[in-house]
């Protein structure tokens, strides 16, 4: 049990004691009691609690912006009485002198898996600051001020009812708490799939992802409109964990299989030091990943964004490894992947041709293409490798050809390429009627496209070529 009392700032100073008592006490207990959380038992995925700061971004924690009616104004008893001839008697008053604690905790609370390393702790004290520490990494983070998310939590404790854990069960999520003041306690099974979802986006937002102490390759998706935030983790002594954050039991990890393997051939076929910290495209909606790598003695770790728009060529392959496990395993939790990007080019796109046309082609990175005609038919093939590579290779060496989707996202010409390489995507951009002259590798996918159509559809033929093709410029931050 977190019992270590915390320290921190003094928020008032200048008041009696009597009056400062007064204050804390309403502090704690002015703003009412909120409505008692049902304990149901595991559910559906909710969308975390507003006690745990909204959306689980990575990175330095959000300011939370606190409640002004719970902070009164530090106005100063008066020191002046009114003139008199002789000075007043002075009134002994009660534990005059004795300061106010307020380091003083009012809430003491862990959050714990056994089976899987985790134990974070929660405290908060009486002059509404929260510490937050990782037992198993040393992480602690302190933030002041947080009046509104105390008494949340308060509230929720003491109407909040815990199952007796089951014998032997390592990876069932533990909650234990303590609210010195109110003189409650209780200890026992998590099941009530809001808190659990908000409590694992709350450490994660301030404390990072929890993965094994022996992980190598790891990925957290943090809660979006479609799924729960979840888990993969592939372990050096060839485990693999993959959990939901709404899960009250976890699953045990199943050994290393074949795609596993590939997995880590993959890794070891990454330079960790040439990957950025951050692969990002704005994307309304998605939610933030956490990608962890461990080889040898380095480790990395990316924050991602919208992989589908983001990732480098050579990040893909372990990426796409990863989110075939992850379906695989929690398809039924969540809806899939492609309803919830629909709008986005496919994960595994390589390079994409949008014709002025309507004609549409997608070459994804094991050479899997599709064709959807301007009528909406749709065409698969495989192209080989061996002719893809030399096309994409000609098209980033073309001067018009530049980095980013600014074009792509402002639909500005008539004709769009994007192509990924080991940065991101690049894209050239262009108006069909002022093309002086067709580079081979356009011929190419045109002819490819021509092959691929419908028999009963009639392909647009190129228009005439009259100037050099020129890209639109990304516009500047």
């Amino acid at each position: 049990m977190f019992r270590q009392k915390l320290s921190f700032l003094k928020m008032i100073r200048g008041v009696g004691s009597w009056g400062l008592l007064l204050v804390a006490v309403w502090l704690l207990t002015s703003c009412g009691t909120p409505q008692p959380i049902p304990n149901n038992g595991p559910q559906a995925a909710p969308t975390p609690s507003p006690m745990i700061g909204g959306s689980a971004g990575i990175g330095p924690p959000p300011s939370l912006v606190p409640i002004p009616t719970l902070f009164p104004t530090k106005t100063p008893w008066a020191t002046t009485t009114p003139f008199q001839d002789t000075p007043p008697t002075a009134v002994p008053k009660p534990n005059e002198g004795t300061p106010i604690d307020y380091d003083q905790p009012v809430l003491i609370m862990d959050y714990l898996i056994p089976g899987l390393g985790l134990e974070r702790r929660l405290g908060g004290t009486i002059d509404a600051d929260l510490q937050m520490s990782d037992e198993a990494t040393g992480a602690q983070v302190v933030r002041q001020q947080q009046a509104a998310i105390l008494l949340e939590l308060q509230g929720i404790l003491n109407n909040l009812s815990l199952a007796p854990l089951p014998n032997e069960c390592p990876l069932c999520v533990r909650l234990s708490y303590e609210l010195p003041l109110a003189n409650l306690s209780g200890s026992g099974w998590l099941t009530n799939t809001q808190l659990l979802a908000s409590m694992e986006n709350f450490t994660a937002i301030y404390l990072g992802p929890h993965f094994p102490t022996n992980t190598i390759i790891g990925l957290r998706r943090s809660a979006s409109a479609y799924h729960s935030a979840h888990t993969i983790a592939v372990t050096s002594d060839g485990q693999v964990w993959i959990w939901s954050a709404v899960e009250a039991e976890l699953s045990a990890p199943v050994p290393i299989g074949q795609l596993e393997t590939t997995l880590l051939a993959e890794l070891e076929a990454l330079p960790l030091e040439e990957l950025a910290e951050t692969y990002e495209v704005p994307c309304d909606g998605r939610p933030v990943e956490t990608l962890f790598l461990q080889k040898e003695a380095s480790q990395k770790t990316v924050r991602v964004l919208c992989p589908e728009l983001s990732l480098p060529s050579h990040l893909l392959p372990l990426y796409l490894n990863l989110d075939t496990l992850i379906n695989a395993a929690l398809a039924d939790s969540f809806a899939s992947r492609e309803d919830e990007l629909a709008p986005m080019v496919p994960l595994a796109t390589w390079l994409e041709y949008q014709r002025a046309d309507g004609t549409q082609l997608t070459i994804e990175i094991d050479g899997a293409a599709t064709l959807v005609t301007a009528e909406g038919d749709v065409v698969t093939t495989t192209l080989p490798l061996a002719e893809i590579e030399p096309i994409t290779a000609e098209l980033l060496a073309l001067d018009v050809t530049v980095p980013g989707l600014a074009v792509y996202f402002q639909r500005n010409v008539s004709d769009l390429i994007i192509i990924r390489d080991k940065n991101g995507f690049n894209e050239l951009g262009w108006d069909s009627q002022l093309i002086a002259s067709i580079p081979p590798a356009i011929v190419q996918l045109d002819a490819w496209i021509t092959a691929l159509m419908p028999t009963d559809a009639t392909p647009t033929p190129i228009s005439t070529p009259t100037t050099e093709p020129t890209a639109t410029p990304t516009p500047s931050p």
